[in-house]
């Protein structure tokens, strides 16, 4: 949990998050919560040489204490060497969301 929150905490400060795969780096934009729903705006650079048919990106959406309230999932498809592409992951249980941990779930070459 003491890692978990660390990453959090490193990422909330640089807003940048390089993900398992280091060809990609994710950068988390602004956090929307309206009523309900909650969105976070992530970016991804492909920083490989090859184009990826399918980028996941999830977030978790958390509250102020650290508790975590839902998960959302969005995708980015053929991300071109060199481009970033955006997305939205998003979810309808989001009330009371201060934050989100967002990561790179899978990717399709």
């Amino acid at each position: 949990m003491r890692k978990l929150l660390l990453i959090a905490v490193l990422a909330l400060l640089a807003g940048t998050v390089s993900a398992q795969r280091p060809e990609l780096l994710v950068t988390m934009g602004q956090l929307s919560v309206n009523g309900g729903m909650a969105e976070q705006a992530v970016a991804v650079k492909n920083n490989s040489g090859i184009t990826l048919t399918q980028v996941w990106i999830e977030c978790g959406f958390l509250a102020e204490n650290g508790t975590l309230l839902s998960e959302g999932l969005a995708s980015i498809n053929n991300l071109r060497p060199g481009a970033i592409g955006y997305a939205l992951p998003k979810t309808s249980h989001g009330k009371g969301a201060t934050w989100a941990i967002c990561t790179v779930s899978s990717v399709r070459y």
